[in-house]
């Protein structure tokens, strides 16, 4: 039991570090550029906005990919 909690625990933080990348990549990816030579306060509120959404993303992505891993391992050491 103890083994199972520490192990899940891991897989959290390895998927949270996982989802700072993916966070930044989706940011890119939806190409937001500065209207003048600046940021004003209201671009830079989105820009975070769409970065957390992005990392949520990530580790929700993430965690369903691990969580697919261990049920495809479930039902294949199963047969």
């Amino acid at each position: 039991m103890k083994s199972t909690i520490a192990r899940e625990f891991l897989y959290f933080f390895i998927a949270l570090i996982t989802a700072l990348p993916v966070g930044f990549l989706f940011l890119y990816l939806m190409h937001v550029q500065p209207s003048g030579a600046v940021l004003t306060p209201d671009e830079k509120v989105l820009e975070m906005d769409l970065l957390i959404i992005g990392g949520v993303l990530g580790f929700i992505g993430v965690y369903l990919i691990r969580l697919t891993v261990w049920a495809v391992k479930r039902v294949l050491i199963s047969q």
